[in-house]
């Protein structure tokens, strides 16, 4: 199996610490090692050789996964041009392995987001293993990885499952019967307590072959632009190719461009603890739940419940008489806002776009 880390999104929901010049997936925001070197680790033992693991990030952040990852293969970090979403980075990721397998097998793929958190990581990897094994008597499906959730959260998608396909060792998968994009209210309180919905990790499972078939099917012109990129591939022109090509694909989520539209979608559900760090909530939450603090520098507080507060370095920030707050200065910048509208941080980096701040981006 092959395994591809898609380190390419900017991570805008957590500014102002991840920034374009160094998004959070190259941040240690969870401990002393960044998102990136800590998925490494924890796939690490699914890995037979270091060939067998790609990393798909933004041109510009090549030479700082060589210096974070350097016993992976300089062949193996897959540059994208430009950001295109997932859609066309998994069609790229794809043509790529099925360039360097050289027309020896039909590579299965395991691909998966840089920023997610298994608090169950055994179970996690055992989930990926037993999906290639379910693969290989099923080729023409593709798996997704889903978790149960301690909270329901408006921000993320749901996966309901259908009847059982077959089970290998503990691990089920089932026919996916419904994607939920979002839900709000009372529709996700219900999601959320029903026992055959699952949160969608963004994680999938296939065969290169069976992807690209429904790239060709669904998505033609940017399969056609894919395959023109393998036919460079290992080529001195393979960059040039690379650049005009990709950059010619539509902006789109692999849902939009395949996922929904499949209709052999098998769901290896379960819980394995998962949560993604796309949130300063999450992060807050991942470290420490409930009414304690998380705090960085020298923070003094009174009264305060249930808040992430970093101060900058070489200044003393003091917080009295709040509850769910995130408080965030970085020195250049500074963010406060409540801890359950910390998803909107998004608008407001959109916000310092149209006022031309691009100092602090």
């Amino acid at each position: 199996m092959k395994i591809v880390i898609r380190a390419g999104g900017s991570g805008t929901r957590l500014w102002p610490v991840s920034r374009q010049k160094k998004p959070k997936h190259f941040l240690p925001l969870l401990g002393q090692r960044s998102l990136l070197e800590e998925k490494v680790e924890e796939l690490k033992p699914l890995l037979r050789h270091w060939s067998d693991l790609y990393i798909s990030v933004s041109q510009p952040f090549v030479a700082l996964v060589r210096r974070m990852v350097p016993r992976l293969p300089a062949k193996n970090i897959i540059a994208e041009p430009c950001g295109r979403n997932t859609g066309p980075a998994i069609a790229l990721e794809t043509v790529i392995i099925e360039a360097a397998s050289q027309g020896k097998d039909d590579p299965v793929i395991a691909s998966l987001t840089v920023d997610d958190v298994f608090k169950e990581a055994g179970g996690f990897r055992k989930a990926l293993r037993e999906s290639e094994h379910f693969l290989k008597h099923h080729p023409l499906w593709i798996v997704a990885i889903a978790s149960s959730v301690a909270q329901p959260d408006p921000g993320l998608s749901y996966v309901e499952i259908g009847r059982q396909i077959t089970r290998y060792g503990s691990q089920a998968f089932n026919r996916s019967l419904r994607w939920i994009e979002k839900p709000s209210g009372g529709a996700l309180t219900r999601l959320h307590k029903n026992p055959r919905v699952f949160a969608h990790t963004g994680i999938y499972v296939w065969k290169a072959s069976t992807v690209l078939s429904l790239f060709e099917k669904h998505e033609p012109k940017v399969f056609e632009l894919a395959r023109k990129i393998q036919q460079a591939y290992g080529s001195a022109s393979f960059h040039k190719e690379l650049e005009a090509h990709f950059k010619q694909m539509p902006s789109q989520s692999i849902e939009e461009a395949v996922a929904k539209k499949a209709k052999n979608i098998a769901v290896a559900a379960g819980d394995f603890g998962w949560s993604d760090t796309g949130k300063w909530y999450l992060i807050k939450d991942l470290q420490i739940p409930g009414k304690h603090n998380v705090t960085r520098g020298r923070v003094v507080t009174v009264g305060v419940e249930d808040s992430l507060i970093y101060s900058a370095k070489g200044k003393l920030t003091g917080v009295v008489g709040v509850k769910n707050v995130i408080i965030v200065d970085t020195g250049d910048a500074l963010l406060v806002c409540s801890k359950d509208k910390s998803g909107d941080v998004k608008t407001l980096v959109e916000r310092l776009k149209e006022h031309k701040f691009e100092r602090w981006l």
